[in-house]
């Protein structure tokens, strides 16, 4: 949506996947029987589902997330009414929670390429693993294009297509 800058969000990227990583560590480290059980916690679509269904369910929960997330810290959105920024992290907790609900039976629910990412290294479980990037990613892109052209209360694309602004200004 173009707050932050490449650089930063290479940063964040990195963090995110040194920080699923150790997470992981940690969770293996504190109980191994358990994580052993669990495959790991590795991303693996249930018998039943082709990857096209899995991919098509990654994109869609990660596009209602990151729209949730866009549209709850809107600051224009939110502009004279106090108590929706309180609000935020409960629509955005409620979203997370009703993705997983829906997600977890059918490939345990990645939302989140560095989760994926880290649960792979470390169980060495690399089925499928392509999906639960790739599915995150469109979904997360596409819900910002379709935020930033349609939905944000502060940009009008007409006048943005006026002053030649591509995909939202920012």
């Amino acid at each position: 949506a173009g707050k932050v800058s490449c650089l930063r969000a290479v940063g964040y990227i990195l963090s995110q996947l040194a920080g699923g990583l150790l997470g992981v560590a940690c969770v293996r480290a504190i109980d191994p029987t358990l994580y052993a059980q669990a495959g790991g916690g590795a991303n693996l679509l249930s018998a039943a589902v082709s990857s096209g269904s899995g991919l098509l369910l990654e994109f869609l929960l990660t596009f209602a997330l990151m729209f949730v997330v866009l549209a709850a810290t809107d600051t224009g959105r939110y502009r004279g009414v106090a108590h929706l920024p309180v609000l935020a992290p409960l629509a955005i907790g409620v979203t997370v929670l009703v993705a997983h609900l829906a997600a977890i039976p059918v490939d345990g629910c990645s939302l989140n390429p560095a989760r994926s990412f880290a649960t792979a290294v470390l169980s060495g479980t690399w089925t499928s693993q392509w999906l639960f990037w790739a599915g995150p990613i469109l979904g997360a892109l596409v819900a910002t294009w379709v935020y930033e052209l349609g939905f944000r209360p502060d940009w009008d694309p007409v006048m943005a297509m006026d002053e030649g602004v591509v995909g939202g200004g920012g």
